[in-house]
């Protein structure tokens, strides 16, 4: 996992810097974990996409996803 932070806060460094130093370095495990998110979502819908995109979501469908995870999220914190 170590490994795991070291590339993630890497590749948040390079992201902030290319933002103008708007990103998530000095989040440290909560960046990792949020990346971790990102990339889960990522390779789901590509996966998606990609053997059935026929069933695949829009971009108003996954966003509509995200917003009701969110609220289940806000309710249980």
């Amino acid at each position: 996992m170590r490994q795991l932070d070291v590339a993630v806060g890497a590749g948040a460094a390079g992201a902030e810097q290319r933002q103008g130093g708007v990103g998530l370095v000095g989040l440290g495990s909560a960046c990792c974990k949020f990346l971790a998110a990102q990339m889960a979502l990522f390779t789901g819908l590509m996966t998606q996409w990609l053997t059935d995109p026929g069933q695949a979501p829009d971009a108003s469908e996954i966003v509509a996803g995200l917003r009701a995870l969110t609220g289940i999220v806000d309710t249980h914190e």
